[in-house]
């Protein structure tokens, strides 16, 4: 038993890897692959323009631009996170009745042609608008997109334990997890220097690699001895299913709690899709080198997800009960969070945006004391995968409601001025 927990929890590491690979070098590329089909369309608009198409990243920069690029972005994010918050609790619920492995296929599928997508649209500016990146909804639909494919590989790295050993497993696997995303910024940096087409190409190459991953790997739903009724696949819209959620979140006071909490952080979590571009105008960096920066959050959060583990085991053994320790250690990671925004935002300078941006990097160690917690309030052989997709559904549509809206105040930011580009930063820091 022992051999096949080491053998499976290594088959979800590797997905992980690859997984983690498409999404953080995704993540700046697709900004620049934004900002440059808006930025080249625009200069071609302009009627006798003197200058050479396609232009420079620097001319990139000015209002009329980024207040447009803001408003792409802003309903970008709705669109591909719109699929995870309609059909993710139904996905969710097949997972817990068919297994894993087919949603994660399905997913995986539905993440490449994605990328696929984006790509065209960006590459072909000449041609399409870049507003229909907004399509994206369509292959989204096909497995819910990235929300999903975290939420079953948490679900896989719970079913392998029990819940003494949940939240021990689940640091194990972010702390995984925050090791690649440290260093793929710097390589995404690297790519983006050199073209815009080389980072999306190893995306779908990642991706693609985790198919036969998916199709080797053991089953970790551990009662589906039946096989996988396929034709449930083609029936996500199950009204059935939303019921059940409401019952699952009524069933305790905790669960709704941890998802009221789990809503009001990813609205802070918000204001790293804003990050590269801020510092990109504000102190007139590439978007290449603003990558760099996303290094730090997971940089502060490794050296916390290492050392927690330790003081979890610490305080159980002076008979503190493990939720107890999950529960302090989420009010911390929401205070860093608040007071992480709260100096990026008022003081000024280079140097007090990278303490504000460690500061708030300690926020970001809220998902698996969450997870964790969560699982106590609920009958983790039965419904583990429905409650993780609901908790992503409240992540995703905390990410719905907030990431036009902090895409509009920055537009708008931009186009009144350096005295305003912290306003974005602000509203966060206000509204919760």
């Amino acid at each position: 038993m022992a051999l096949f927990r080491l053998s499976s929890f290594s088959w979800i590491a590797l997905l992980v890897l690859l997984y983690e690979i498409e999404e953080q070098i995704q993540f700046p590329s697709t900004i620049r692959l934004l900002e440059n089909s808006v930025c080249q369309r625009h200069y071609a608009s302009i009627p006798g323009f003197s200058g050479v198409i396609p232009v420079d990243e620097s001319l990139c920069k000015i209002g009329t631009i980024q207040h447009h690029l803001a408003s792409v972005r802003g309903w970008y994010s709705v669109s591909s996170t719109l699929p995870m918050l309609v059909l993710g609790p139904s996905y969710g619920r097949l997972a817990d009745g068919v297994g894993r492995r087919p949603i994660l296929g399905i997913v995986t599928i539905g993440m490449i042609l994605g990328l696929a997508w984006i790509y065209t649209v960006c590459a072909c500016w000449a041609s399409f608008p870049t507003e229909w990146v907004w399509l994206i909804v369509l292959p989204r639909l096909i497995g819910g997109g990235p929300f999903m494919a975290i939420t079953l590989h948490a679900t896989m790295a719970a079913d392998l334990c029990n819940d003494d050993t949940r939240s021990q497993t689940l640091y194990r696997l972010f702390c995984f997890k925050l090791a690649v995303e440290l260093a793929l910024p710097q390589l995404a940096s690297i790519l983006l220097q050199h073209s815009l087409w080389l980072p999306y190409m190893l995306c779908g190459l990642a991706l693609l690699a985790t198919l036969p991953i998916i199709k080797a790997l053991p089953e970790t739903l551990s009662r589906t001895a039946e096989p996988v009724d396929w034709k449930r696949i083609g029936k996500p819209l199950d009204l059935a299913v939303f019921h059940r959620y409401k019952d699952l979140v009524a069933s305790s006071k905790g669960v709704w709690l941890g998802l009221i909490v789990t809503f009001i952080v990813q609205m802070r979590y918000n204001v790293v899709q804003i990050l590269p571009p801020y510092v990109s105008v504000r102190f007139g960096w590439s978007i290449s080198e603003t990558a760099k920066l996303l290094s730090i959050i997971p940089g502060v959060s490794l050296v916390i997800y290492l050392v927690l583990p330790h003081l979890t085991d610490a305080l159980h053994a002076r008979h503190f009960s493990i939720a107890w320790v999950n529960l302090r250690v989420l009010c911390l990671s929401c205070l860093a969070l608040l007071v992480g925004v709260a100096i990026i935002s008022i003081l000024p300078g280079i140097v007090w945006l990278m303490v504000g941006i460690i500061i708030f990097s300690a926020g970001f160690n809220v998902r698996a004391p969450m997870l964790a917690v969560l699982a106590f309030y609920i009958d983790t052989g039965k419904d583990t995968a429905q409650l993780y997709t609901f908790m992503s559904v409240t992540e995703a549509l905390a990410h719905v409601v907030g990431s036009p809206v902090l895409e509009a105040i920055w537009g708008a930011a931009v186009e009144l001025g350096p005295p305003w580009l912290i306003l974005q930063y602000l509203v966060v820091d206000v509204s919760s």
